[in-house]
This record gives structure tokens, sequence and C-alpha cells, in this order.
């Protein structure tokens, strides 16, 4: 059974793109490649709402759970309790950083079957593994078009390149 650290799990509204105004479910994995200088700050300061899931003084409160734990969970914060019309966002820091081999056990969990519409929100610096193409395309093939990777590069004034 996989694991992912976890840095937030919850259950809001999406606030922005194609999704927007979509009932959703966010899993904040914990652990980004970038450092971002400057972001390091409470949300109050900077305005950037996802520091505590990859500022290594977070670290300790970012649970590793088992993708059962997760599909719990996320049932647990279903209005219905099961999937309806929700999409899940997996968010971070950077959600495909290290945690690739883990996702086709926690989307194949039983209780993830009526899962319609999924998002990855990255940064675009980490590839795809293999396996990894290998599930989304043999998985996802029927529905594609609920399949969307929301790319974030980041400008020079966050301090990366």
């Amino acid at each position: 059974m996989s694991k992912i650290k976890i840095a937030e799990l919850f259950y809001s509204i999406q606030g922005e793109g194609r999704y927007m105004g979509v009932p959703s479910v966010f899993l904040r994995t914990f652990g980004c490649n970038f450092s971002c200088r400057g972001f390091g700050m409470p949300l109050v300061s900077t305005g950037y709402d996802s520091y505590a899931s990859w500022m290594p003084e977070f670290k300790h409160l970012s649970p590793m759970l088992t993708t059962d734990a997760i599909a719990e969970r996320i049932m647990e914060l279903l209005p219905h309790k099961h999937w309806e019309d929700e999409h899940l966002v997996i968010t971070g820091g950077e959600p495909l950083l290290g945690w690739q081999r883990a996702y086709p056990d926690l989307l194949n969990h039983p209780k993830m079957a009526g899962l319609k519409e999924l998002t990855f929100e990255t940064n675009g610096t980490q590839e795809l593994s293999d396996e990894f193409k290998r599930y989304l395309f043999d998985n996802w093939k029927d529905r594609r078009d609920k399949l969307t990777f929301s790319v974030s590069p980041k400008l020079s004034v966050s301090g990366e390149n």
C-alpha cells in the first residue's frame, strides 16, 4: 500500500480556472523542488497560500498517510459520502515531485470509483514517469477531457528560473 505526505486535505469550491465554482476536494501534498524566496512568510504578508506545504519548518505537521486513509478521509469530506459532481485537485508544493507511484493506488481505490474529474496543479518542472503516463493513458483515455494539468510556471520574481 502506498503512502503520500499530506499538507492539507479539504473540501471547498474551486476559485479559479476551468473548474471555477465547482465543488472540489483539494489534496495538497508536502514537498517542492522550489523554495521561492520571499514566500516563506505567512499568508497575511504574502498572499501565498501553500508555503506550509514545502517549508521544512512545517514538515512535522504533514502526516504520511496511506492511500486507504486518504480515500477514507475524502469520503468523509464529500457531502454525500461518495463522488457525485465533485472534482479532485491534487496540488502542493509540487504534487508530481515524489508521489507519482502512489497516485494509481489512490485513484484505483474502490472509494474513488465515482471520480469523474481530476486536476494536477504543478509548476511544470517534473516529467511524468513512464509508469504514470501509462496509467493515465490506460485509465483516463475515455475521459481525457476530464484530466487537467494546470501548470503554473514560476516567474523570475519568485527567485526560481
